[in-house]
């Protein structure tokens, strides 16, 4: 047997003491009380017989021994004992025999000697109960009675089985937390690898690009092949630059001819977070002397291995953020840099005060694996079904008791509110705002119930309400924090013991009803939720080592994957040109022209990647080459945000475009605002007559795809 399997069958053998010490003590309470009701020393032998199992079981589960052997001595002194009662009833019996609370405890926790032996035991013990009632209380009533306390049993033993399962099962429970982790990992780093490839396409290629065509026939910047040699460095995962953060930005300052005033301090080690809040601060920079007005700014913070604070603040015109959204440059060199390593950036600007770049990162620290709720439920689920049985059983044979009352119509209210109690206790979440409630209403009822029930109402299922609320205690104590579902149970029978002193009856009379099964199957719920939970952090102990590698090796694998995708599509397409600008080779006018086309097919694939593929690049660069001005905009459309790349409508967006810039003649201009749940395209410019018609046929065959136009443009709209 597995240790977490162990953990779990050791709270079974307390579960089982809690069954049987309680009854007992209430077997030794009315043996007391009834001297004349077994021949002399027959009650008194079997109660010490017991009591000395009892203190054997409580040894061995204390010492983790195992009391398997001695719960199944007392279900056999319990079963013979019952057996015996024909030939030892005393000179006074009594309807109900003293020793019976006890016997049938034994008898529910007859599935300790197995599962399939309890199957025989709890029919032969429910027969022996109706042969020794039928003579005080007739057939029918007795067979009525012996098939609840069968059922009780079975349930006791249908209980310990689903346990033992559940126990079973954590291993492979474990397992496949561990997977949908490693699945999840996965994701996350393929989002993260693309979020960081972005910037540094941004950063690097675009940067470089842009410079070197900005210098047609002259000797390349040296901006330009300090980039350029940075994005080959990267293509060939050549480890960064080695320099201090702080040197690195104030070489970027001086390139750009920003006087930057430092307050940095410390430094951050792991290379991927450095890369990330360098790159951020740089584009933050960058964007300063682009579009501040200004040539001074600020970094302010510190850096460090646990967590990151840096600023970047500058005093120049500002803008407002919701009208002007943050351009390219800052959402993916700045926040999707920042969040690529798990940290975050918050941009705040106004119209003429200027604009502050907030960066902040924290080592986030690994939790365990914990149960999931999903995982409780679906254990839960079974007992709660059990439940429903109890609930039922209860209601019917209390139904003389119920049905009597004053005001039978607050009975069935009542009964109703058990009922959803029983139901949310399964269902609902296991918070605050939902188990105090529940605790209030549970007492409440019984409150209510047992002020209704009349002062001289018989013993005989006069607590019926107690056996209805079982399940959804039980079903509390096992799902909400600790001491919830116990303390309701204690509050629930207190107020009984309560109300029955008031009503001038034996305050202790509930011990001998349903009372005692509340509080043992609310302690043994809790029990057991805490055995399983044991159980799990055993096995998600044991094997985090191999699950933690495994979802490392995982991610590593996604990084080189992206990273290899990204090099081979961006190597063949700008590698010759950054080639030429890291060795200083100058561009001719046509080389700068083709390296400002490369820039705007990069920009463009960065700006909308859900909706430009190579086939759609390359048309959208031969319209360039011809004289076509083409923008592309759009939103962030990674996919899993909005429809993913070779969906319906990127698909029916391409076919518009291949038509529409297939026909465009020179001097065309061409606006695309793309979104993957819907967007613009718009073209103005001379004979657009045969570019309407070229348009028209494609959007004829597209569904939610409008178009408009005259002699002069023409609008798509999706």
């Amino acid at each position: 047997m597995q240790p977490h399997e162990l953990v779990v069958r050791q709270a079974l053998y307390w579960f089982a003491l809690a069954v049987v010490a309680p009854n007992l003590v209430l077997s030794a309470l009315r043996v007391a009380g009834s001297p004349g009701a077994y021949v002399d020393g027959f009650a008194p032998t079997v109660l010490v017989v017991l009591a000395v199992l009892v203190g054997w079981s409580v040894v061995t589960a204390y010492r983790g021994v195992g009391a398997v052997t001695p719960l199944r001595w007392i279900v056999a002194v319990c079963c013979v004992a019952l057996a015996a009662h024909p030939w030892v009833t005393g000179e006074s019996p009594l309807p109900y025999p003293p020793l019976m609370p006890v016997l049938g405890a034994g008898m529910v926790i007859s599935a300790m000697v197995g599962v399939g032996a309890s199957l025989v035991i709890i029919p032969a013990f429910s027969l022996g109960v109706a042969l020794l009632r039928a003579p005080y209380m007739g057939l029918l009533p007795a067979a009525s009675e012996a098939l609840l306390l069968a059922i009780s049993g079975f349930v006791g033993t249908l209980c310990v089985d689903l346990f033992q399962r559940a126990g079973r099962s954590v291993q492979r429970t474990v397992e496949s937390t561990w997977v949908l982790i490693e699945e999840s990992a996965r994701a996350a780093r393929r989002a993260l690898e693309r979020e960081r490839w972005d910037g540094l396409v941004h950063d690097k290629v675009l940067g470089a690009l842009k410079i070197a065509s900005r210098a047609p026939g002259e000797g390349v910047p040296e901006a330009a092949q300090s980039l350029a040699r940075e994005a080959l460095a990267a293509f060939r995962g050549e480890p960064a630059d080695p320099t201090g953060s702080t040197d690195l930005w104030r070489r970027h300052a001086e390139r750009l001819g920003l006087a930057v005033a430092f307050d940095v301090t410390g430094e951050v080690t792991d290379p991927e977070v450095r890369d990330a809040v360098v790159a951020a601060v740089i584009e933050a920079l960058t964007n300063v002397a682009r579009h501040s007005g200004q040539g001074t700014a600020r970094v302010a913070g510190s850096l460090g291995d646990d967590r990151v604070r840096l600023a970047v603040t500058d005093p120049g015109r500002g803008f407002a953020p919701r009208r002007t959204p943050p351009g390219v440059g800052l959402r993916t060199s700045v926040v999707a840099r920042m969040r690529s390593v798990g940290g975050r950036a918050e941009i705040r600007s106004a119209p003429g005060r200027g604009t502050r770049i907030r960066l902040a990162w924290d080592r986030a620290a690994r939790e365990p694996a914990a149960p999931s709720s999903e995982w409780h439920l679906r254990t839960v689920v079974p007992f709660l079904a059990l439940g429903v049985i109890v609930l039922a059983l209860n209601v019917v044979r209390g139904h003389g008791q119920w049905s009597s009352v004053a005001v039978p119509g607050v009975a069935v209210a009542g009964i109703v509110v058990i009922v959803l109690l029983t139901a949310m206790a399964g269902a609902l979440p296991a918070v605050r705002q939902v188990w105090v409630p529940f605790a209030v209403v549970v007492t409440v009822t019984v409150l209510v119930l047992a002020l209704i029930t009349p002062p001289d109402a018989p013993l005989d299922w006069r607590y019926w309400y107690l056996g209805a609320v079982t399940p959804a205690v039980a079903a509390a104590s096992y799902r909400f924090p600790p001491g919830i579902g116990v303390g309701t149970a204690v509050l629930a029978t207190a107020i009984v013991a309560v109300v029955d002193a008031a009503a001038g009856r034996e305050y202790w009379a509930f011990l001998v009803g349903s009372a005692p099964g509340l509080l043992i199957t609310s302690v043994g719920a809790h029990l057991m939720r805490r055995a399983l939970d044991a159980a799990w952090r055993r096995v998600e102990e044991s094997t985090r080592r191999d699950a933690e590698l495994r979802v490392a090796i995982a991610v590593e694998e996604e990084r080189e994957r992206e990273s290899a995708e990204r090099v081979a599509a961006l190597a063949g397409t700008v590698g010759p040109v950054l080639g030429r600008l890291a060795a200083g080779a100058g561009l001719t006018a046509s080389e700068a022209r083709e390296a400002d086309l490369l820039e705007a097919a990069v920009r463009d694939q960065l700006v909308a990647p859900g909706l430009v593929d190579v086939d759609l690049s390359r048309r959208i660069g031969a319209a360039r080459a011809a004289g076509v001005r083409v923008d592309v905009a759009g939103e962030d459309d990674r996919p899993g945000d909005g429809l993913p790349d070779g969906g319906t409508r990127p698909r029916a967006w391409r076919a518009v475009l291949h038509a529409l810039l297939g026909a465009a003649p020179r001097g065309t201009s061409v606006r695309v605002v793309w979104a993957p749940a819907g967007g613009t395209i718009g073209a103005v410019g001379p004979e657009m007559e045969s570019v309407l018609a070229a348009v028209s046929e494609v959007v004829r065959e597209l569904d939610g795809v409008r178009l408009s136009g005259d002699e002069d443009s023409l609008l798509v709209e999706f």
